[in-house]
């Protein structure tokens, strides 16, 4: 079982419009992952933003990462600790991808990392290849907790299809896997429907880590964890919340006290009077300053589970993550899982 991380770093997302700009996200990319891996923490690569500038997809990023990582079949195979964080968490929106297709893309990343890839699911709306099966699916998914629900029960089903323990690879007989232990998926909904198994097998002990947004989440749904602007978890759901902490970097207090007004508006004579520059609103948490800020915020009032999203280009993520690290104590994993890490 893939265990939740308690402190998730979000990657900034960032437009590509030419070879160029790809090859520096590319270079951001890899330090930032680097150091998250060096520290046991995982790293979430955002999808562009709707409407923006082309960007780079995150489960293709997230294969760029691993090309270096050995996958079980090969010599020298990555071996980690069941219950280890994932390394690299990827965003999918449910109206960009249709289910089976992000499930074996996926399934492929764990396979080639030894479960080490996350997904963080975000509901918002049918998938051009879903939609395209029938008009009358347009009303059931206007509500978007049972959309999300039967997305999540897809892809679990999917996720559980084909275990490793299946195969055979006998080349005289010809026999691939045994079919008698293949689990197919068999899921028909009022929006998706899936019979078969998938074609990638993975480890029962690497179980994909799935988030989801608080938002469209409803009592039952079998996710690792919520993701919303703070940690209160929607009633009837079992399992950990992510509240949004947002670090505007800033080098003096000045600095931090006119970034903090820019993103919130006026400020509170609480903020301006003392204290690390912080403020609560519906996005979450917002503290501006410097990285000792940001470790004193989330050493001291942060709750157990937090994503941390930082205000700042791709080509400096990684310089801020690197300093914070320095001064943030080791992070919520055990010094096992930090020594294997590194």
């Amino acid at each position: 079982m893939t265990a939740a991380p308690r402190l998730i770093v979000e990657f900034p997302a960032a437009d590509v419009p030419d070879a160029a700009a790809v090859q520096n996200l590319l270079a951001a990319a890899r330090d930032a992952a680097a150091l998250a891996a060096a520290r046991s923490v995982s790293l979430l690569l955002p999808e562009a933003a709707d409407g923006g500038g082309p960007g780079l997809d995150p489960g293709i990023l997230a294969g760029i990462l691993s090309a270096g990582v050995r996958g079980p079949g090969a010599t020298g195979t990555v071996t980690r600790p069941a219950c280890a964080p994932p390394w690299l968490i990827v965003t999918a929106s449910t109206s960009r991808n249709a289910p089976y297709n992000l499930a074996r893309r996926i399934q492929s990343l764990n396979r080639i990392t030894a479960g080490r890839v996350g997904l963080f699911l975000r509901g918002t709306g049918l998938d051009p290849v879903t939609s395209g099966a029938g008009g009358s699916l347009q009303t059931a998914a206007g509500h978007p907790s049972r959309l999300l629900a039967e997305y999540v029960e897809v892809l679990r089903r999917l996720g559980a299809s084909f275990q490793e323990e299946a195969l055979i690879g006998d080349r005289k007989a010809g026999r691939f896997a045994d079919p008698h232990s293949l689990v197919p998926a068999s899921f028909a909904g009022e929006i998706y429907s899936v019979a078969g198994a998938l074609n990638v097998p993975l480890p029962s002990a690497h179980r994909t880590l799935l988030l989801a947004e608080a938002a469209s989440i409803a009592p039952g749904v079998p996710v690792d964890g919520v993701v919303g602007p703070d940690s209160s978890l929607p009633e009837g759901v079992d399992a950990p919340a992510y509240s949004t902490l947002t670090w505007l970097p800033a080098g003096s207090r000045r600095e931090a006290l006119d970034a903090l007004e820019w993103h919130h508006g006026p400020l509170p004579h609480a903020v301006t009077n003392g204290g690390v520059p912080t403020v609560a609103g519906p996005s979450g948490v917002v503290v501006a300053g410097t990285p000792d800020d940001v470790a004193q915020v989330l050493q001291d009032t942060a709750p157990e589970h937090t994503l941390l999203r930082v205000r700042a280009g791709a080509g400096d993520f990684a310089g801020l993550l690197d300093s914070l690290f320095e001064v943030l104590p080791e992070q919520h994993e055990s010094r096992d899982l930090q020594a294997h890490a590194r």
